[in-house]
């Protein structure tokens, strides 16, 4: 039995205990349904929902992260090494499966980890209340591209037809729930980019390409957000002989409607029978992958293929080096990246994201850290990475200017609790407890607490629904004059307090702000070289765990936070920090040395 397998049995014997047997009415979908009779939901939804069974969250089982996240990988590679040669022949194309996989991977990778997530708790539902009915979700076509098709799965809308489409393929009862009427999505052309947006869009590009193309020689486009800024372009110019640097507008294409014959065409075949799509561990999250493809390969990529060609090669050009900055599901720029890379050309990824390289596990580095090509990190070192150091972190470094405030930066809100790739990270409702952790802190402040501000995320889902804890909502979140970005708002804060150890830590660390982090640790765990970092921090009182010994810490200092921030013990674990996880200086030299 393969570790998944054996992971999923545990975890079923554990779901049945936990239901000891309830009679139960349906299976809810929703992340928080409304207690219509006795439902069961899922560990989307909060675990203190009343009126409603919650099933455990099996990632209170943290073994189970890394065993899922190699599996959701190798999956996404089979499914693609047999869904290439077909998309190849019907678009008489040859971007093989490496090609495919520039394209595909970023969406793929994020549908088969939301499927292994969700089979799971169907597979619980079957087990513990065989012929008790899944409230079904409403009925869609194929989105209309790869971000409409990400953006789904993190909705609960998007995710009641997601486990309606894989309750129906492994054999379960549905009836209809409260949001159950069919939509029109996919009978008619996507949306695309009005002609005044695109016009803006393509002279940015050109503007882009006018000021820093120049003279003859080896070209290399910046797609996505790479964070380089024009000045730092064209000194990046300067420093590479012969370097032409282009940044290319990026700019979505019209999508066509649904053609039923093209998919019958290149998916054709019997409909797989509930045995295969429930059958343990990858062999059946592969089975049922490959049977709900036909409904949820974006148009993008199939109807609409000789558009996105169309738009790739307007926007990007022609084949070269690039740098990719925020590699994500984006058509056009993915299209381009594969053109590229079958040319010969050489690729670079930039990192773009504060977590990389200190989780044990991390689905966004599959991605990026790709054979043949090389990561530009903002510190790490390893196999395929130039420890380069980041533009953004070059802008931002030493910039606190202080203030009064007390200024609080909340995790994503509201919480993203339906898992889309496997990290560790707080998984489903365990992100809860990021900003439950916040609150106490506020709770326990007394001095501190009239200069507390709170950073609000923007809204991802709808805020309606999950509200924060009375003390955050309580909250100001009025912060410095004309600050929006959590990066201005602690260049001109006191002190900082965040409630996770991604972007914006590695920010307020680069920026000098007096900081102190706030976090599970059991919940961000740590591959071992990164443990000695986050353990001087720690030590140094920059890194808490325990919401009332952060507080303290931050009422011990509140009057000259300068004079902690400034000794040498913090002084030298934050340096330590910076080397390993957020260098700004040398960027230059390390962006030259990586790309000449």
């Amino acid at each position: 039995m393969t570790e998944v397998a054996e992971f999923e049995r545990r975890y079923l014997e554990r779901a049945s205990g936990a239901l000891g047997g309830a009679a139960l009415d349906a299976i809810s979908l929703a992340r928080d349904p409304e207690p219509r009779g006795r439902l069961a939901a899922g560990w989307w939804s909060r675990a203190d929902l009343a009126g409603v069974m919650v099933l455990p969250n099996p990632w209170d089982d943290r073994s189970g992260i890394e065993r899922f996240e190699r599996a959701c990988w190798d999956v996404t590679n089979d499914v693609l090494a047999s869904l290439a040669p077909r998309l190849d022949e019907v678009h008489d194309e040859r971007l093989g499966f490496e090609g495919w996989q520039l394209v595909l991977a970023p969406w793929l990778l994020h549908l088969v980890s939301g499927l292994a997530d969700r089979r799971l708790f169907l597979l619980a539902a079957r087990h513990c209340a065989p012929g008790v009915p899944v409230l079904a979700g409403p009925a869609s076509g194929p989105p209309a591209d790869m971000a409409e098709a990400v953006e789904a799965i993190r909705t609960t809308t998007g995710n009641a037809r997601l486990l309606t489409a894989a309750a129906e393929a492994m054999g379960l009862p549905a009836k209809p729930g409260p949001d159950a009427r069919p939509t029109a999505a996919g009978a008619v052309a996507g949306a695309g980019p009005g002609i005044a947006t695109r016009a803006a869009l393509l002279a940015r590009g050109a503007a882009g390409r006018l000021l820093l193309g120049g003279e003859r020689g080896r070209r290399v486009v910046v797609v996505g957000h790479a964070d380089v800024s024009l000045r730092q372009a064209l000194a990046l110019r300067r420093a590479v002989r012969g370097l032409r640097i282009s940044q290319a507008p990026g700019i979505p294409a019209q999508q066509p409607p649904l053609d039923p014959g093209l998919r019958a065409s290149l998916f054709g075949g019997e409909p797989r029978d509930a045995a295969a799509v429930t059958a343990p561990g990858t062999e059946g999250l592969a089975e049922l992958t490959n049977a709900l493809l036909p409904q949820l390969l974006p148009r993008s990529v199939l109807e609409g293929f000789s558009d996105l060609d169309r738009a790739a090669l307007e926007d990007y050009g022609a084949p070269s080096g690039v740098v990719v900055g925020n590699y994500a599901a984006k058509e056009a720029e993915n299209l381009y990246l594969a053109r590229c890379a079958a040319a010969g050309q050489r690729l670079w990824f930039a990192q773009h994201g504060g977590f990389y390289f200190q989780g044990r596990a991390n689905a966004q580095e599959r991605l990026e850290l790709r054979p043949g090509s090389t990561f530009i990190s903002w510190g790490s070192k390893g196999p395929g990475v130039a420890a380069a150091g980041s533009p953004r972190l070059a802008r931002l470094a030493g910039t606190h200017r202080g203030g009064d405030l007390l200024m609080l930066v909340e995790a994503l809100h509201p919480p993203d609790t339906y898992v889309i790739r496997f990290a560790s990270t707080p998984l489903g409702n365990q992100q809860h407890e990021q900003s439950q952790l916040l609150a106490a802190f506020v709770e326990n402040l007394s001095a501190a607490r009239a200069a507390a501000r709170l950073k609000r995320f923007p809204a991802f889902y709808g805020a309606a629904e999950a509200p924060r804890p009375s003390a955050l909502e309580g909250l100001a979140s009025d912060g410095p004059s004309g600050a929006r970005s959590a990066a201005a708002w602690m260049r001109s804060s006191r002190m900082a307090v965040l409630a996770y150890p991604d972007t914006p830590f590695v920010e307020a660390m680069a920026i000098g702000v007096p900081t102190v982090g706030l976090w599970n640790p059991e919940r961000w765990e740590l591959r071992p070289e990164a443990a000695d970092v986050f353990g001087a921090l720690a030590a140094a009182g920059v890194v808490h765990h325990d919401p009332a010994s952060a507080a303290a810490h931050v009422e011990s200092v509140w009057t000259a936070p300068a004079a902690w921030w400034d000794s040498a013990e913090v002084a030298a674990a934050r340096a330590l920090f910076l080397d390993r996880f957020g260098r700004g200086s040398g960027w230059l030299e390390g962006w030259a040395a990586a790309l000449g």
